[in-house]
């Protein structure tokens, strides 16, 4: 969907979550005006919600580890949807190498 160029992992038992401490938000941050909007966007334009492992409140993240097993980016998504563009996340890789 997004073209990126190395493979993209999913962690459904939330070790990885724990591990990079993506926390638990406030029910303030999940149920806020601009949360619930951006999701109905998502649902009237056909994306799929995933109702995953865990907990509702659980904030996103995503994390980028190298061969050598270094982590070379690290992002909390707090407010719950504030995600960097991908372009800029490949900006931020390429410089790490």
């Amino acid at each position: 969907m997004y073209n990126i160029p190395f493979p993209i992992y999913v962690d459904q038992s939330l070790q990885v979550y724990d591990y990079f401490e993506i926390v638990e938000g406030s029910w303030l941050q999940v149920l806020s005006p601009q949360v619930l909007i951006r999701q109905a966007k998502l649902l009237v334009g056909g994306m799929e919600l995933l109702n995953g492992a865990g907990s509702m409140r659980r904030l996103g993240g995503a994390a980028a580890i190298n061969r050598a097993g270094q982590i070379v980016y690290h992002h909390v998504a707090n407010p719950i949807y504030r995600y960097p563009e991908w372009s800029s996340v490949l900006q931020s890789l390429q410089q790490t190498n």
